[in-house]
């Protein structure tokens, strides 16, 4: 059994990892449905999934992308 015994971290260090932030998920949750989206990309399936979460979370990304951009020029 391991039992810790420092606490904290040596450091923190960047990895290629893509993160959603909470906020535009749930706009773009919430705008989603207005246009019709949910009937034009749920007809397309792999698998078995639909790509509404595919593309609810690549919208949100997008976003937040412009959103970071826009912070740091203004």
């Amino acid at each position: 059994m391991f039992s810790q015994t420092r606490l904290g971290t040596f450091g923190i260090t960047l990895n290629d990892n893509i993160y959603f932030p909470v906020g535009t998920i749930f706009a773009v949750c919430r705008q989603y449905e207005k246009p019709g989206f949910p009937a034009v990309f749920g007809k397309y399936e792999k698998n078995g999934k639909d790509l509404n979460s595919l593309v609810m979370a690549l919208v949100s990304y997008k976003l937040y992308l412009r959103i970071l951009v826009s912070a740091e020029l203004g």
